[in-house]
């Protein structure tokens, strides 16, 4: 009746992102599997996400469509105004790329353009109307991240950030909910380094 799970095995050509895409799914299974540990903060659901909306906030004008996509298919992730969960984040990336869009300023006129062309009460209005108002939302996080402000602002910056987006489910594994502790806990110690700079010595020269 089939080759039983201590028969078989899942290969992948890199461990980025494969292994911890897996880990995910083979959880959220409760399929039994064992594999030389691999799992780092970064690889966690808050992890990812955080890195990627670094790369977001790092990157020039605009909101890069690939960025995005990439923030969205990293974790479960819900829309910080609707609340529900999670984003359809193949869907959004389907609509996007049908809309043409690229990034920058292209994101609120093509996706309206798309709406446009869809027939009333089609499903996918819906969708893209959530699309225009999610890519406002970060990018309006975008305009108020401190350029230059201190590693408070940062950090508590990034864990609002985080607790509207990432959806917490308390049936993930233990390593994953204990990863997202840990990620906030290291964004609110960032706090500290606002007064843990040593003066250097005066007088010199």
């Amino acid at each position: 009746a089939g080759t039983p799970l201590n028969r078989m095995a899942l290969l992948y050509t890199a461990a980025d992102p494969y292994a911890a895409i897996i880990d995910d799914h083979l959880a959220a299974g409760e399929l039994p599997w064992a594999a030389p540990g691999h799992r780092t903060l970064s690889g966690s659901p808050s992890g990812r996400t955080l890195l990627r909306l670094l790369d977001l906030v790092a990157a020039g004008e605009g909101i890069d469509r690939a960025a995005l996509i990439a923030l969205l298919s990293g974790a479960p992730l819900r829309h910080p105004r609707r609340r529900q969960g999670p984003i359809p984040a193949s869907l959004w990336d389907d609509l996007s790329r049908q809309a043409g869009v690229v990034g920058g300023a292209d994101w609120r006129p093509r996706l309206e353009r798309l709406a446009a062309q869809l027939a009333p009460g089609h499903p996918h209005r819906e969708a893209v109307a959530d699309l225009t108002d999610f890519v406002d939302v970060l990018g309006q996080h975008r305009k108020t991240a401190p350029a230059g402000g201190t590693w408070r602002q940062g950090g508590d910056g990034a864990q609002q950030v985080l607790s509207e987006l990432v959806i917490r489910d308390d049936t993930w594994p233990e390593a994953q909910r204990a990863a997202v502790e840990r990620v906030d806990e290291l964004l609110g110690r960032l706090r500290l380094l606002d007064t843990s700079i040593v003066p250097g010595p005066s007088g010199v020269g």
